[in-house]
């Protein structure tokens, strides 16, 4: 009898740990989604990057061809 108390108190135990895990495995989830959103925030400020970029070139191109007429 009391061997078999014993065995009963044991699949308890490992019960309980079965369910911490499952716990664990939706924090993980989480935390995936977080970085989601991080990478979708980057890439907006990369294409306002590209727009800046582009405009300032427009510019410096516009004021080598007034020196060159200053040339001839």
């Amino acid at each position: 009898m009391q061997q078999q108390q014993q065995q009963q108190q044991q699949q308890q135990q490992q019960q309980q740990q079965q369910q911490q895990q499952q716990q664990q495995q939706q924090q993980q989830q989480q935390q995936q989604q977080q970085q989601q959103q991080q990478q979708q925030q980057q890439q907006q400020q990369q294409q306002h990057n590209h727009i800046c970029s582009s405009s300032s070139s427009s510019s410096s191109s516009s004021s080598s061809s007034s020196s060159s007429k200053e040339g001839e």
